[in-house]
């Protein structure tokens, strides 16, 4: 990929069931520069991982739902070679789910449990994708490089750090990226806060070439604003329905941890319904 690509992200807002998918078909097919997808989990999955977390004892009930859900979403996957991959997925969601049985405190099972939903989202997207005339596959972040700044939580991606370890080999086609987390300092998975995904999303042309645009395109299933809250302490997980409501009581506002390496990198972002 010698040209520096056009990063889109799709969050889960847009991630709801197979007629999504020919939407996000049309803005990549439409596309005139190389591209790179960075995708969330779909909707709804991230919530069900955390609470499943609280209660492990139901991991088979749980890996039964999502692959049901996840195949609704692409029924044909199951035919393709990256069904395989998929089971390898379902199957460690329920080996996170056995150790964190065990131990409620295991930090690296939670955060792979976690990061099963964008997996999940991956593979299923980049194979409907293929079956509209893409060459689309899955990438796990951390397995390219994308290095982040902290061990089991970070604040933000790790761009030269990056840069150094990145495998530009997987950016062909139409790669489907993983969002949200990446390796950590102690060379686990380590995931971001809340808009973790679009923080991913701006990180990746700085991450190719420094002081790169960062020219980014987000789908979004509503004709909402943009908006978000700014920096601050964690606070308790609110779920999705609650996330989806609260912003539209306040004024609308950027999201400085997501967009950090847009405005260190001097990038510029380019939002799209």
């Amino acid at each position: 990929m010698l040209e520096l690509p056009v990063v889109h992200k799709f969050g889960g807002s847009c991630l709801r069931d197979a007629t999504d998918l020919e939407r996000i078909a049309e803005i990549l097919t439409n596309a005139h520069q190389p591209v790179i997808v960075v995708v969330s989990a779909l909707w709804g999955t991230t919530d069900r991982l955390m609470r499943a977390a609280q209660e492990p004892r139901y991991a088979g009930r749980l890996v039964y739902d999502l692959a049901k859900h996840h195949l609704r979403f692409s029924p044909t996957l199951v035919e393709s070679p990256l069904y395989d991959v998929f089971q390898r997925v379902l199957e460690g969601i329920e080996e996170s789910l056995n150790a964190l049985a065990s131990d409620r405190d295991d930090k690296i099972a939670y955060n792979r449990l976690l990061a099963s939903g964008e997996r999940l989202s991956a593979l299923v997207i980049a194979h409907g994708l293929s079956l509209r005339g893409l060459e689309a596959h899955p990438v796990g972040a951390e397995d390219i490089g994308l290095q982040l700044d902290g061990a089991g939580t970070a604040a933000r991606v790790d761009i030269a750090g990056s840069r150094a370890k990145l495998d530009r080999s997987a950016f062909h086609g139409v790669p489907v990226v993983t969002g949200w987390f990446g390796e950590g300092t102690d060379g686990n998975i380590a995931l971001l806060g809340r808009g973790g995904s679009d923080h991913t999303a701006t990180a990746w042309r700085p991450c190719f070439k420094p002081n790169a645009s960062c020219c980014g395109r987000t789908c979004s299933a509503s004709t909402r604003s943009t908006r978000g809250g700014v920096q601050s302490s964690p606070i308790p997980y609110l779920g999705y329905g609650k996330r989806w409501n609260l912003p539209m009581r306040t004024p609308p506002s950027s999201i400085p941890p997501p967009l950090s390496p847009s405005m260190k990198w001097a990038s510029r972002l380019k939002f799209a319904t």
